[in-house]
């Protein structure tokens, strides 16, 4: 939902922009980019498999530090312009590989998805296995329980 969210008032800041109600400076692009960057690898390092299992795993540890670096980097990059070590950073940076770095994003989140869709799907028909193996030993049960009378 976070990423939803962060799309939205990314997509409302773009088109304020573009009226020139606000201006969006390299700080702001770069601090988003990397914060986009983070999220991809959220996505990346989900596992629905052992959440639904609520299972701690290496990558739910993973998530929350991508979580965290996503976060500081949206809030803490543009206000920390001022220093010398950041200004280096960014103004080493021209436009277009920006702009490459927010395509190169989008793939990521694309692939992202696809592979958690892949997961889902399987813990699905895991689901699906369980359940018919317990109805088949429920009937087993029921059988021995006939027998038995």
């Amino acid at each position: 939902m976070i990423n939803l969210f962060l799309g939205v008032v990314l997509l409302l800041a773009a088109i304020l922009n573009i009226f020139g109600v606000v201006e969006i400076t390299k700080p702001y692009v770069f601090g988003f980019s990397l914060s986009v960057l983070f999220m991809s690898l959220v996505s990346y390092s989900e596992d629905p498999i052992n959440e639904v299992q609520n299972k701690q795993s290496f990558s739910t540890v993973l998530k929350n530090i991508f979580l965290f670096c996503s976060i500081l980097s949206f809030v803490l990059v543009p206000l920390t312009y001022n220093t010398k070590l950041v200004q280096e950073i960014i103004n080493s940076i021209d436009d277009v590989t920006f702009l490459l770095l927010g395509i190169a994003i989008s793939f990521l989140t694309l692939f992202s998805s696809k592979r958690t869709s892949y997961q889902l799907k399987k813990l699905i028909e895991m689901e699906k296995q369980n359940a018919s193996n317990e109805k088949i030993k429920e009937i087993l049960n029921r059988i021995e329980n006939i027998k038995k009378e």
